[in-house]
């Protein structure tokens, strides 16, 4: 009854002047592919998250605790504010 899961993919990688014994391949998932089946997929659904969260230890704040992406403070850059690059806080 479950969705059915994405297809791995292969494709041959040739790149020109350099041999190589065997060659090489690429293994992948089409990645809208991926994405359909996790919202699709009823296990999934209702712990998803879509908002970015601060969440703390105690009531004074003092203590961040940072447990999935959605935690941190890029997805909250990204999200809420929008007037900051996300790349200020990778330097």
């Amino acid at each position: 009854m479950l969705p059915k899961v994405p297809d791995w993919k292969s494709k041959k990688i040739t790149i020109p002047g350099y041999a190589t014994r065997e060659p090489m391949h690429l293994f992948f998932r089409d990645a809208l592919d991926c994405v359909e089946y996790l919202f699709g997929n009823p296990l999934f659904a209702g712990h998803m998250d879509f908002s970015p969260t601060r969440l703390y230890q105690t009531a004074e704040q003092m203590i961040r605790v940072y447990s999935e992406w959605m935690t941190g403070d890029i997805a909250w850059n990204m999200q809420v504010c929008s007037s900051i690059s996300i790349f200020d806080t990778w330097t």
